[in-house]
């Protein structure tokens, strides 16, 4: 596997995915995926469970890896259309928060398209904390999808801040 895979590619890839499973109702509004210069990335999406809870991306995505390859190495990167929540904002997700997961992962470096504003609503989220390092794509078309799906999170149609 090439060292050379450029982290927005691989965000484009994600939404395409997160498009193409649309309109299944099981599928949340967010994808992620696992770059690891060992192997061929691993996507997912958040996907609701049979007892009704929502599985966020990153622990989708992470589920999947370890199933195929095992633990991802520490420089494995995270793609994520959405940062990875810090708190928990709903009793329907299934899990703690992606962030803390991360950091059990001792994942190190996070690449999104948005920063989860129901956490942090002026965008000035801290995830030093988590021990990972997060950046945000500057891909003019990953990013406006990306706020467009952050901003259904937002909409006055959804029950909760769940998926």
């Amino acid at each position: 596997m090439s060292n050379q895979i450029n982290a927005d590619d691989v965000l484009l890839q994600a939404i395409l995915l997160l498009r193409d499973t649309w309109g299944n109702p099981e599928v949340g509004i967010v994808a992620a995926a696992i770059v690891d210069p060992r192997f061929e990335p691993v996507f997912g999406v958040s996907l609701r469970t049979p007892s009704g809870r929502w599985l966020h991306a990153e622990r989708n995505v992470l589920q999947k890896f370890e199933n195929r390859y095992g633990l991802p190495d520490r420089n494995a990167l995270m793609i994520t259309t959405l940062s990875p929540c810090t708190k928990v904002n709903s009793l329907s997700r299934a899990g703690e928060p992606c962030a803390q997961l991360l950091m059990e992962k001792r994942l190190r470096r996070v690449h999104t398209g948005c920063i989860d504003l129901c956490a942090a609503p002026r965008g000035d989220i801290d995830y030093h904390p988590y021990g990972f390092e997060l950046s945000l794509t500057d891909h003019p078309v990953c990013k406006r999808i990306c706020d467009n799906l952050c901003g259904l999170f937002r909409s006055p149609n959804r029950a909760s801040n769940d998926v």
